[in-house]
């Protein structure tokens, strides 16, 4: 597995000089275009641009059939590099055109979000969605260098910055006590710059002792779908009404509706469930969910990754620290933990 994580776009020219490419593209929304592209083009040789809508409704297919097709039309071929520079639906998206054009070529990673520098951007997992499923087709592929320059944090809403805390928060769930005391004692909304910094080094580090050690996501990696069942049938329900969330948003709520299972029917505290649900309202404004729908997101979730025999099988806390997997959560206990979050 390749573990090549450079702070700073001056990472970028002594990459090029060992490696040597025929030639290189630039892929970008028409954001990261915008506000991202002026600071990184002083730092490439010669490249090519190659722009896709923004929106996770455009990571599907038909936006890599247009990235494939401009490669061919650009002349790339196998010694070709796909810089992908933006938030997560282009380094997602990026990673897996670049892992399968021509049976692959090298990509590297530069997240302009601070979703995408904390989690999207970092792993190796690519993907884009079908059928409104989220992540449904994708590879496991790593990018040749992951460049993180928090400068561009400066060009983000602060939606956007409050969507990622909630993988920071995750991963803080998942190392110990101490980290979410952190998160409990300064709100995402006051944290300075420094801060920030810290949450954006820690969940690449935590998230790297991970993934080094189950790359291909066969048993301990699992506990990074932290939240994730509920956040990912939300995510889909939400596309499909044409009234999407951040992911980040999904995963927060997902956070709380598997808190609620993990207490309810498992060995969850009612001290750490209340600290979810703490951070919940310290950092975000709920949705309208009064009018959703449970066999449509049972849907959604029946369809997740990690079903086995449609069984539903959730990552599950314990105690801060410690998560157990392949948790088998009946529709019952499911439709409980979403009547919680349309109520809470």
């Amino acid at each position: 597995m390749i573990k090549v994580i450079k702070f700073g776009l001056k990472a970028i020219p002594p990459f090029f000089k060992i490696n040597t490419y025929s030639s290189v593209f630039v892929l970008v929304d028409e954001n990261s275009r915008k506000h991202c592209l002026p600071l990184l083009v002083p730092y490439l040789p010669g490249h090519q641009i190659i722009q896709i809508k923004s929106g996770e409704k455009h990571k599907t297919l038909t936006s890599c059939e247009f990235i494939w097709a401009s490669l061919l039309k650009k002349h790339a071929d196998r010694n070709s590099l796909l810089i992908n520079l933006g938030g997560g639906v282009i380094t997602d998206i990026g990673a897996f055109c670049a892992s399968v054009f021509m049976r692959g070529v090298d990509f590297v990673n530069v997240p302009t979000s601070l979703l995408a520098m904390t989690d999207a951007a970092v792993g190796g997992k690519t993907g884009v969605d079908f059928l409104n499923f989220k992540n449904m087709i994708g590879t496991f592929s790593e990018p040749k260098l992951l460049c993180i320059d928090p400068e561009f944090l400066k060009t983000l809403p602060q939606k956007q910055m409050l969507s990622a805390s909630a993988e920071i928060f995750k991963h803080a769930l998942l190392q110990n006590k101490k980290e979410v005391k952190k998160h409990l004692e300064n709100p995402f909304v006051q944290a300075t710059e420094a801060e920030i910094l810290r949450q954006i080094k820690n969940s690449n580090r935590f998230k790297w002792s991970v993934v080094s050690k189950d790359s291909m996501d066969k048993n301990i990696r699992q506990q990074l779908n932290l939240g994730h069942t509920i956040a990912h049938a939300l995510e889909s329900y939400f596309i499909a009404f044409k009234k999407p969330l951040l992911h980040g948003e999904a995963v927060a709520l997902g956070l709380v509706g598997e808190a609620f299972i993990a207490h309810c029917f498992y060995n969850l505290s009612y001290e750490c469930f209340l600290n979810i649900v703490y951070w919940y309202d310290l950092n975000f404004k709920k949705p309208e969910l009064k009018e959703l729908n449970f066999n449509t997101l049972l849907k959604w979730m029946q369809k997740d990754k990690k079903n086995i025999n449609s069984e539903l099988q959730l990552v599950l806390l314990e105690k801060e620290g410690s998560v157990t997997m392949n948790n088998v959560v009946s529709h019952s206990q499911l439709k409980l933990a979403l009547k919680f979050l349309v109520d809470f």
